[in-house]
């Protein structure tokens, strides 16, 4: 760069082939902020996610068989049930991603940061829904219908997995708000994928010590008065307590731009970002993360392992997951804050195509991220259709986590570089894809509860271990190669993203629309 540029504070502009770039915000080049983000910062924001993966832990793995052998539900009311939730999952994630991404929010609010206070309000349905999914029916009687017990479900579902999408999508859109550079936004999805772990491994522990010392208690009328009651005193306290605390830390001025967040000076001398197949190895080793615990599940030799007296158990779990996920939530809306925009002296501005959703929608490669991100949520599994010894089922759920943990941190990879400069639109790209997954999942679970062999939970066939089996095997199985296939195809069409840079002039900013596009 010669010295005029070099003395002059810079303009930087993302073309884009069909927008004209629009002013976004400007930029503080004497801003100390060298684009590096502390390590409370880090564990802080580590921490947002924790309770809807201690939820969702519970929510996937003991669900259906919670439904199913606790509840006493046909076999197709619970995957009616999951389909429901899933569906409601899918439509509220890119809807909440619209919103978050708007500038609907008043200024009053606004101060607390752009994508905070949606996390706070699904953070607020999530506690109120969920232990009571997990608390049994309290409306019903013992000869009430599975019609009512499912009607009385429905609604709990439908708020729960509102409240955790609102959750997830605007934790995932903090990535690139409050982490510029690229090595910073990894280092968050890692750290994301790390809390993630020990949210599981908590679940499963808990689970695992509550069915090894009481697997004898039985449950009685005055048993569920008491955890209904302790329920509603749990998730009382959590409702006053981070409301509290979230007007407290709001006074440090948390607000930040809606539209976006820039890279900064130093990643922007860098006129070209390619996403090359080297940088994504690199990117998806230096970043692992181990789920070993994760499928230790499936090493379960009998459907009868989980019976009905075994609902107090339930009932203890929901309100653990509750308790300790509002801890871990109040401790990151406190560490983990927005930054502030800056203001005045001598600035950059930032022109930038914004693309709307319905421009994303035309993208090919917009559909080629949300395939590789919906088959990310699935992973290979061929190992379980072998009869194992008991010994190497545990090597091949540590080999299913290391998968995974690869998968979805490509997955995010994926994502961040769709989003690239804008990040005024990250909320929708992330419900976009998630949008796909859940609609996926909740179909084909589905599916899986019409065609079960054994639909009545009243009788026991043993071909259900064999179709269970094949469904483990053979459903992921397949999702892994079509991942292999369109992620060579992705990587192979070596996308290029041209960032100009210009000297800033208020009187003539018609420079600033003279930048190309690098197509060789």
């Amino acid at each position: 760069m010669d010295d005029a540029f070099s003395e002059a504070p810079l303009l930087v502009i993302a073309e884009n082939e069909e927008e004209v770039p629009e002013v976004l915000r400007t930029y503080n080049p004497q801003s100390d902020n060298d684009g590096e983000i502390s390590k409370k910062a880090i564990f802080g924001y580590s921490l947002g996610h924790i309770f809807n993966d201690m939820c969702s832990s519970m929510w996937f793995t003991y669900l259906m068989i919670y439904l199913e052998k606790v509840i006493k539900m046909r076999s197709w009311r619970a995957g009616l049930l999951m389909l429901i939730g899933q569906v409601t999952d899918g439509i509220a994630t890119p809807v909440i991603g619209l919103i978050s991404d708007s500038s609907i929010l008043p200024q009053s609010i606004v101060k607390f940061g752009q994508r905070i206070p949606w996390h706070f309000v699904g953070f607020i349905m999530v506690t109120f829904s969920f232990p009571f999914v997990f608390n049994g029916c309290l409306l019903c009687k013992p000869d009430t219908s599975e019609n009512w017990s499912l009607a009385y479900y429905i609604p709990l579902v439908m708020a729960f997995q509102i409240g955790w999408a609102g959750m997830q999508v605007n934790h995932l859109a903090l990535i690139p708000t409050i982490a510029e550079q690229e090595s910073c936004q990894r280092t968050l999805s890692t750290s994301r994928l790390a809390a993630s772990v020990l949210a599981n491994l908590t679940v499963f522990i808990i689970l695992f010590i509550r069915f090894t010392l009481d697997s004898e208690d039985t449950i009685g009328p005055s048993d569920l008065t008491h955890f209904r009651s302790l329920a509603l005193i749990v998730v009382g306290a959590a409702y006053y307590i981070p409301l509290v605390m979230a007007f407290q830390i709001g006074w440090a001025g948390m607000q930040v731009n809606h539209l976006a967040l820039i890279p900064t000076i130093a990643e922007q001398e860098s006129c070209q970002r390619t996403l090359s197949t080297s940088r994504l190895a690199a990117s998806v080793l230096a970043n692992l993360t181990v789920f070993i615990i994760l499928f230790i599940r499936f090493t379960l030799d009998s459907e009868d392992t989980i019976g009905p007296s075994d609902l107090t158990h339930f009932r203890s779990l929901a309100l653990i997951v509750v308790g300790a996920g509002v801890v871990v939530t109040l401790l990151f809306y406190i560490l983990c804050r927005e930054p502030p925009p800056q203001h005045y002296g001598e600035h950059l501005t930032v022109y930038q195509a914004r693309l709307n959703p319905k421009e994303y929608l035309k993208m090919p490669r917009f559909y080629t991220v949300a395939i590789i991100y919906m088959l990310s949520r699935l992973y290979a599994a061929g190992l379980l259709y072998f009869k194992l010894p008991h010994w190497i089922i545990y090597i091949t759920a540590a080999t299913m986590g290391i998968a995974q943990s690869l998968l979805l941190t490509a997955a995010f990879a994926f994502c961040n570089f769709l989003i690239g400069a804008d990040k005024s639109s990250s909320a929708f790209i992330y419900g976009s894809m998630s949008f796909a997954d859940k609609l996926v999942n909740g179909i084909v679970y589905q599916i899986i509860e019409l065609i079960n062999p054994s639909c009545n939970p009243h009788v026991e066939h043993e071909e259900c271990a064999i179709f269970y089996r094949n469904i483990m095997v053979f459903i992921p199985g397949t999702c892994a190669l079509f991942l292999a296939f369109f992620g060579i195809l992705f990587v192979a069409s070596r996308i290029r993203i041209q960032i100009s840079v210009a000297p800033f002039n208020e009187n003539n900013q018609n420079i600033l629309l003279n930048g190309q596009r690098n197509n060789s």
